[in-house]
């Protein structure tokens, strides 16, 4: 056991020694912690079937949870999505060994659920818009684009806190996320069938060519959990004596007094979940008012959409000019040739040089005409033959 330990370490000495993200955090277990009606919310949350990625804090030395970090590749398909990752670990006597991890080994080892495409629900973003109005967001939200966690009550508020830091691997803009990651909270908050597993595995793929992947690690309970998932499989239990992985707890400070306009309570469908016996939850459900209020959501402007087909519009070619494409397209293009107006020929009009100022177009018409009257009697009066001189 001292030469297999011994092994490990000389090992685990050519990684170094990654510093974990303040992401990926854990549920507590013990409800006392969290202040009311928190508590009660934590615990439907629990026996969701996130729960146990939520709670989960496997027994897994840290040197090899690093090793399996530092050490990872993602491969993608032709769709540019990860199709599956690649990383490293350790067998007994001591030598690596490359092991492939696909999402449903993922979703395996965090128990996530895997349903078939027909039954899958996909929010759209109006959905996503009218649970976040419906749960007394304020003031009414109109774009899924304008949220902001800090809008919401303190009870919904948390809800959403807890999704965001202990199920995925961000470490900054806390105030908000994807529409796909809201997605997991749509699926809680109304027990329909959403891809759990895609969406935690998208942002898990997410993080594991980061910048910082020498010095720090993303996702660290997670890695702990896929990384606890294999060795259990493979019959290997890691030396003890390496020094176990710890996990952050998400911690929730007390509620503000502060009034609100409107919050809507815990589902009952999320409530059902939990057994009769927990008195955290039996005492919410004394405080519930029944039939549930609702929010008034008649006055909430009507969610603005941008039409398909317009928008910015879209640049062919690059540098060089037009795509050849484009070239060809234009000179198949017929264009009508424009119709040639006749030019008008003007007459010219010769007047006199000594009455151009006083004559006008009229009269020097009427003078030409009488000239060539006079023209043509002189001419028939010289052919005329002369009957006078014949008769002598």
């Amino acid at each position: 056991m001292a030469a297999e330990a011994s092994s490990q370490t000389t090992e685990g000495m050519s990684i170094p020694n990654l510093k974990s993200q303040s992401s990926n955090l854990v549920l507590h277990n013990d409800l006392s912690l969290y202040p009311k009606p928190i508590d009660a919310l934590v615990e439907c949350m629990k026996r969701s079937v996130l729960g146990y990625a939520l709670t989960c804090t496997p027994s897994v030395p840290t040197t090899l949870v690093h090793r399996a970090h530092y050490t990872s590749n993602a491969l993608f398909d032709s769709n540019n999505q990860v199709k599956s990752v690649f990383y490293e670990t350790v067998d007994s006597k001591g030598k690596t060994k490359k092991v492939q991890l696909t999402k449903e080994k993922f979703a395996e080892a965090l128990r996530l659920p895997i349903y078939n495409s027909k039954e899958m629900v996909v929010p759209s973003a109006n959905q996503l818009v009218g649970m976040f109005n419906e749960i007394g967001y304020e003031p009414l939200l109109e774009r899924i684009s304008t949220f902001k966690k800090n809008q919401l009550p303190d009870l919904w508020r948390y809800f959403f806190s807890i999704f965001l830091r202990c199920l995925s691997g961000r470490t900054s803009g806390l105030d908000s996320a994807s529409v796909t990651f809201q997605g997991l909270l749509y699926g809680i908050y109304y027990d329909v069938k959403v891809d759990f597993a895609s969406i935690i595995w998208t942002d898990f793929c997410s993080h594991i060519n980061h910048s910082m992947k020498g010095t720090e690690i993303a996702n660290a309970r997670f890695w702990a959990i896929v990384a606890h998932a294999h060795y259990q499989q493979a019959g290997y239990v890691p030396d003890p004596s390496l020094g176990e992985m710890k996990f952050t707890p998400i911690v929730i400070p007390i509620l503000d007094d502060e009034p609100v306009d409107f919050c809507a309570q815990i589902p009952q469908v999320m409530l059902s979940k939990v057994p009769m016996e927990c008195n955290e939850v039996n005492t919410y459900r004394n405080t519930l008012v029944i039939p549930y209020p609702t929010r008034d959501l008649s006055q909430a402007a009507p969610v603005r959409e941008q039409p398909k087909g317009k928008g910015k519009k879209k640049i062919t070619g690059g540098p060089s000019g037009p795509k050849k494409d484009d070239k060809k397209r234009k000179a198949l293009v017929k264009t009508t040739p424009k119709r040639k107006q006749p030019k008008r020929q003007r007459k010219l009009i010769t007047v006199e040089e000594s009455s151009d100022s006083e004559r006008t177009p009229s009269t020097v018409h009427e003078e030409d005409k009488k000239k060539n009257n006079l023209s043509i009697n002189l001419l028939h009066l010289h052919r005329q033959p002369d009957h006078s001189l014949h008769h002598k």
